[in-house]
């Protein structure tokens, strides 16, 4: 029987959505200068080539669109986070002193 191999190593997208949102505003910004530049840049010099080369630019254009938005949701969630964290501060808390028992 084939031995079954796990894969330890997180992927980009999951590397994306579980860190800074600079990440993966940093991993949309090189998709699309994939799909700008690199991409017509390697396929345009053949005829036959520039079909597959509007294939990989949308792959391209498509990537950026989902690491943007997952930079998005993690630049939204860290913003709520932190305003979270700033109005359940100590000091803005109220702290009531116990009332004395009353006598019976």
């Amino acid at each position: 029987m084939a031995k079954r191999r796990y894969r330890n190593n997180p992927g980009l997208m999951e590397l994306a959505a579980t860190s800074d949102w600079k990440f993966g505003a940093a991993l949309a910004a090189a998709c699309l200068f994939g799909a700008v530049v690199i991409v017509p840049m390697f396929f345009s010099g053949s005829a036959m080539l520039r079909g597959l080369a509007d294939v990989f630019s949308t792959l391209a254009w498509l990537m950026a669109f989902v690491f943007g938005v997952i930079s998005l949701v993690r630049f939204f969630k860290q913003q709520s986070d932190a305003i979270g964290t700033k109005s359940a501060s100590p000091s803005l808390r109220v702290v009531t002193a116990p009332s004395p028992a009353m006598p019976s």
